[in-house]
Order: C-alpha cells, then structure tokens, then sequence
C-alpha cells in the first residue's frame, strides 16, 4: 500500500540541480522526496513523518521495514455465532440468541521492541451458527460457537490478541445471548494494553414476546456488533419476528442495515452489512483516510416459524459481518405426528481481522 505523506514543512528556497549547503532545502530526486537542513543532513520525506496500513482478513507474516519508528496494532477475532431454536408441538419454542462481536486489542510497539524481522499474524474464523436441525417432535436448539481468537506474535510470544466473541445461546426456555468477560488474568497476553473494547453481547431469545434487539455499540468507542435473537412461539401459539443484529457508530452517526425475519415466513433474517471502513478503529475522530475494507452491523435473527404443524419452518439468522456476531434462528411448532419440520439454524460470526498502521 502507498505511504500516506502526514507532514511536509520547511520550505524556505526552490529547488536548485544540487542543493546549497547553510540552507534549507526542499527537492526531488527521482520518485523522492527530500528535506536537506542547513547542516547538510538529508531527510527522506516519502518515508519519515509517512505512514502505511495493512489490513488482514486472513493469515499471513508481517516483516518488519526499515526506517520504521513504531506500529499501531489492532487485533479482533471472530464474532460468535447464533444459537438454533427450539421445535415443540405444544408449549414454550423459545428462538436462538444472537452471538456476541468480538473484543478489540489495540497496542503500540516501538520499532527497538520489534527485535525479529518477520512476525505471524493469525486471524482467528468466526464462530459457526447453530446447525438446522428437522422433527416431528420436542427438539431443543443449540449453542452457537464461539469465534476464534486473532493474535500478534514473534515464535511461540504472543504480543497482542483480539478474543472471539461467545456464541448465542439455544432457543429453550429463554435463550441467552453470546455474553464477553473481559480478560482479568494477569498471564494473558496484554489483557489491558492499554486498549481494550468488549463486543457488543448478542441479544437473549425469548419464548413469548417479541425478541429483544441487540443493543447497539456506543457512541465514540470501537466496538463490534452482536447478533439479534431468532423469533419465538407462545404457547398459543403465536409467532414473533426476529431481533436486530446491533447497528455500529462511523464516529458520532448510528448506522443499521438489514433487518429480521418475519414471523410464519421461515425466511432468513439479514446478514450483517458492511457500512464501515475499517480505518474509524484507528482515529477518535472523523478521517479521510480510506482501506477499502468494512466493518458492519450484527447478523438479524430469524423468524418464529408457522402456527401449524404444516406451516413455515423457523428462518435461519443471518450472519455477522466482518467480526460481527451471528443472528439466533427462530422457533418451530410441529405435532408429534406427521411431516418433520425445521427449526431456525443460526448465523455464522464474522471473521476476524488484524490492522496494522505503521509510522515511520
């Protein structure tokens, strides 16, 4: 990626053939730029005071460059996924809950700390929905899984790691959602170091209301979005839409997009959208700079399925996008005889992913 040219001062003549000692000079030479102070001393402009960004969604070594001062890193592993929900013929169908987003670690290293050349930089798949399952009876929902961790490391020293987000709960009697606990311990690698965002939890199933949406990231943090439950079935019964996955703030705006499953549909609830680039994790405040690559909103929750034993299965949650957690599956009646029906799976979490913006 080109080097982004942050600082240029210290014009104080044009540009001779060969630059004058006892002044300072701007010039170029060739696909250069440099800086010659009244001592004589050349600085290259293209390279100090510039910077660089390298965004990971998958796997792969960073090696270290010359003439670097220090790195920023960003690290977030893979968002939760949904849980499946609940097939019974008579009784609570409660919806899968919604997986969590995942925790962001963020670290700055010098270039004197970064002894070795070539660093792995692992970045951890997000956590798989709860699988479909098909019956003619009592069947309960099941957990979704948690997302893999992401981590910065040189040999078997882990520098800097970003936690999965936990999977959504199963559609029961009242789902949970993926919930985070932030790291505690002090032999985990840089718990605290000093940056550390939690993901937004995913949203609880529910067995006869309308599911809770998950809640949204806050206003002026780096947080990743969770999962929306999957739609439940009342005793009665009557079928509930989907929850929302969380919409994500690009600074100061709340950005959302998609939307749950309807009930009785058996139709999917969105997948998490990416609205985001990338680049808001790095900066407090607004920024032109651009990667290319977008963060997004949590996966929707499926809707509760048909009333009957002959209607609509449960929809399937959607999934999360980039570090996302999934949305929870919704609910399904059946009778305990005749045609086999399906519950809602859910979503599958977002994979994570690694920044790493490098100052030179």
């Amino acid at each position: 990626m080109a080097k982004l040219l942050t600082t240029a001062s210290f014009v104080t003549q044009s540009s001779p053939a060969t630059p004058s000692s006892g002044y300072s000079t701007l010039y170029a030479s060739g696909s250069s730029l440099y800086y010659k102070n009244s001592s004589g001393v050349n600085y290259d402009l293209s390279i100090v005071g510039s910077s660089s960004i390298q965004v990971y969604t998958s796997s792969a070594d960073w090696t270290k460059p010359a003439n670097l001062q220090y790195i920023k890193v960003v690290c977030a592993g893979g968002g939760g996924g949904g849980g499946s929900g609940r097939i019974n013929p008579i009784g609570t169908r409660g919806g899968g809950g919604g997986g969590a987003g995942s925790n962001i670690n963020i670290a700055y290293f010098s270039s004197q700390s970064l002894t070795g050349t070539t660093y792995s930089v692992r970045v951890g798949g997000g956590g798989p929905g709860a699988t479909r399952t098909s019956s003619t009876g009592l069947t309960n929902g099941s957990n979704g899984v948690t997302g893999i961790s992401s981590s910065f490391s040189t040999g078997s020293t882990v520098l800097l790691w970003g936690g999965g987000g936990p999977g959504g709960g199963a559609g029961i009697g009242g789902a949970a959602g993926g919930t985070n606990t932030a790291p505690s311990t002090a032999n985990t690698p840089n718990p605290y170091p000093p940056f550390y965002y939690s993901g937004v939890n995913g949203a609880a199933g529910s067995t006869g209301a309308i599911p809770t949406p998950a809640e949204n990231a806050l206003s002026g943090t780096r947080t990743l979005a969770g999962g929306g439950a999957g739609g439940s079935l009342s005793p009665t019964p009557i079928a509930y839409n989907g929850g929302s996955g969380s919409a994500i703030y690009n600074y100061n705006i709340l950005v959302q997009s998609g939307s749950p499953s309807l009930s009785s549909s058996g139709l999917p609830g969105d997948n998490g959208a990416p609205v985001i680039d990338i680049a808001s994790l790095l900066f407090y405040s607004g920024s032109n700079i651009t990667t290319g690559v977008r963060i997004g909103t949590g996966g929707h929750g499926g809707g509760g399925g048909g009333t009957t034993a002959v209607g609509p299965s449960g929809g399937s949650g959607g999934s999360g996008s980039l570090g996302a957690g999934g949305g929870g599956g919704g609910a399904a009646v059946t009778s305990s005889v005749g045609n086999p029906i399906q519950n809602g799976g859910g979503g599958n979490g977002g994979n994570g992913f690694i920044i790493i913006f490098e100052y030179y």
